[in-house]
């Protein structure tokens, strides 16, 4: 069984086994991936079911942000089947975005436009988060930086709001051409340093919280 979202605090099935007697499993964000017993990054559960056999599962979940998801009962040719095609996609998905930002660093090398330098910076931070957030390859990256914690989606999201907007200003050279956007402009980055810094020094929650707020501040300052 797989419980199709990543990042998720709490996930444990109970498997029904004898009069009323359950087995407690669990695959979330407590424990390591090396540690599952299928190391994937969402939550997934070998369960072994004889044919004609009644089962009864229950799921607890729990999560301190949003949470959607969907539950599947793969066989296992079925399961390895989807993970390889996931997982080619993701590879094509972040090996584009990677070139992409070696080709703008390239251009900054060669024509020096501090432009391309903030551009680098922005498509670096969407990488990132999406690395963290979607978790594809995050098995692979504990190998060479250890455990990597949530809590660092929300220094990724607002070093990229940063980045964009110091990327606009410079590329459409808002200082000269709109003096009133580019303060206003001024005024969203100083916002994002004092949340950075917010959610460095408090608890992960209220990190979210503030995130949650001022990013619809952000979408309705880019439309």
């Amino acid at each position: 069984m797989e419980i199709e979202r990543a990042n998720i605090d709490v996930v444990e099935i109970f498997v029904e086994e004898y009069d009323g007697i359950y087995e407690v499993v669990s695959s979330d964000m407590r424990s390591a991936y090396s540690d599952r017993k299928i190391q994937h990054v969402n939550s997934v559960f070998p369960i072994d079911i004889l044919i004609g056999q009644e089962v009864t599962f229950y799921v607890k979940l729990k999560n301190k942000t949003s949470m959607f998801f969907r539950a599947t009962l793969w066989s296992p040719e079925r399961f390895v089947t989807k993970v390889a095609n996931m997982q080619y996609i993701y590879g094509l998905l972040f090996g584009a975005m990677i070139i992409l930002l070696l080709y703008n660093l390239f251009l900054y090398v060669s024509v020096r436009d501090i432009s391309y330098l903030y551009y680098v910076l922005y498509l670096g931070g969407i990488t990132t988060f999406c690395f963290l957030e979607v978790g594809h390859g995050m098995i692979h990256a504990t190998d060479f930086f250890g455990d990597i914690q949530r809590e660092y989606i929300l220094f990724v999201i607002w070093e990229t709001a940063i980045a964009g907007i110091l990327f606009a200003k410079s590329f459409m050279l808002i200082k000269e051409s709109h003096p009133k956007v580019n303060g206003f402009l001024n005024f969203l980055i100083f916002l994002s340093c004092v949340s950075a810094i917010v959610t460095a020094s408090s608890s992960y929650d209220t990190g979210a919280f503030f995130n949650l707020i001022f990013m619809m501040v952000f979408l309705l300052s880019y439309l």
